[in-house]
């Protein structure tokens, strides 16, 4: 069986973006992804004389008159049911 240069070409770059595309993280919405080279960076950055002298990053204040405006809703008081699989279900 004779394979042409180009069906192997596109056999390997296949093959080699199916493997990157696996070791890439995945997405999530609400999440943040952290790569090994970012938390290195960090450790590298926050040496001792930074961490003794870093200065404390002021909380944010809440306004008690519009604090229940951005509060959630109650859960509802119904028993919830995990499924091993699936997600959490309230019935």
């Amino acid at each position: 069986m004779k394979i042409t240069n180009g069906a192997l070409t596109a056999s390997l770059l296949g093959v080699t973006a199916m493997a990157f595309a696996q070791s890439q993280p995945r997405a999530v919405p609400g999440h943040i992804v952290i790569s090994a080279s970012d938390v290195a960076a960090a450790r590298a950055y926050w040496t001792a004389d930074r961490m003794a002298h870093a200065k404390p990053m002021p909380l944010p204040q809440v306004d008690p008159a519009t604090a229940s405006l951005n509060a959630s809703p109650p859960a509802p008081d119904l028993p919830q049911v995990s499924v091993p699989g699936r997600l959490l279900q309230t019935h």
